[in-house]
């Protein structure tokens, strides 16, 4: 562990433990050079802080949905739910657990693609783990968007498909155009989710939000059974990963900055 971290911790263990936690994180992302997950480019310290550099995204989803001077077409949003996913498998075959997943935490880069950030709660587990075996159970994330065995504190944790159910509630929330506004309490509950899931007029996509928001986390899909539901037909995963479709959803860096 650097020393700057050690230090830190003797003053203010949480907090030294959620920078840590990033750096970590960071780390292992940079190395994996996968193109949804935010890269560290350098990192240094003074005497009372320490710095991370990265790339400069203009937006976030929230922004995105809620300040749209046009409807977000539905080619758009599936796209973007396209590469979450592919952001969040590419987590988890690291052995990271975001835990905090929420469209102010997906960045879009000037040309219009997501890139999930902000890992200070995230899990980092040993790279030699079995993601399927690691048990978690500290209350990590935001209010409104925990997975029912998180919010539950039986005892018995939960493990990394609570990012799945994080992954439908803000799939939920692009599809209705941020419609589940600022919530202030969870949404949680079998009977509430569907009166949510309900109010979308697509059926294929109530059934996979359905599949993704379900109660029990080990009947909800794996990321291979989301990429082949029907709601994601036509989808070319491999231009996906690579970037190939064009997006015509641009942000202009000056206005953002400036405006």
């Amino acid at each position: 562990m650097p020393a700057r971290f050690a230090h830190a911790r003797s003053n203010d263990r949480w907090a030294a433990d959620t920078v840590y936690n990033e750096y970590a994180a960071l780390r292992r992302i940079t190395e994996a050079n996968t193109p949804f997950l935010t890269p560290l480019l350098c990192s240094f310290s003074d005497d009372d802080h320490i710095y991370f550099v990265m790339r400069l995204y203009p937006t976030t989803l929230r922004n995105a949905m809620r300040s749209a001077t046009s409807p977000i077409t539905i080619e758009r949003k599936k796209l973007w739910a396209a590469e979450l996913l592919v952001a969040l498998e590419s987590l988890h075959q690291l052995n990271i657990v975001h835990r905090d997943l929420k469209p102010d935490n997906i960045l879009i880069s000037p040309n219009g693609h997501l890139c999930l950030a902000d890992f200070g709660l995230a899990r980092v587990e040993s790279v030699a783990a079995n993601l399927e075996e690691c048990r978690m159970y500290s209350l990590n994330g935001t209010q409104g968007y925990h997975a029912p065995e998180q919010a539950n504190n039986d005892g018995k944790g939960y493990n990394y498909r609570t990012d799945i159910y994080g992954y439908g509630i803000i799939l939920l929330e692009l599809l209705l155009g941020d419609g589940l506004g600022n919530r202030k309490t969870p949404v949680t509950g079998d009977s509430r989710i569907r009166v949510v899931v309900k109010r979308l007029e697509d059926e294929i996509a109530r059934d996979l939000l359905f599949s993704l928001l379900e109660q029990n986390p080990d009947q909800r899909p794996s990321w291979s059974q989301i990429r082949n539901s029907a709601f994601f037909e036509g989808i070319d995963w491999n231009r996906v990963r690579n970037r190939q479709y064009p997006s015509k959803y641009t942000i202009s860096l000056r206005y953002q900055l400036f405006t």
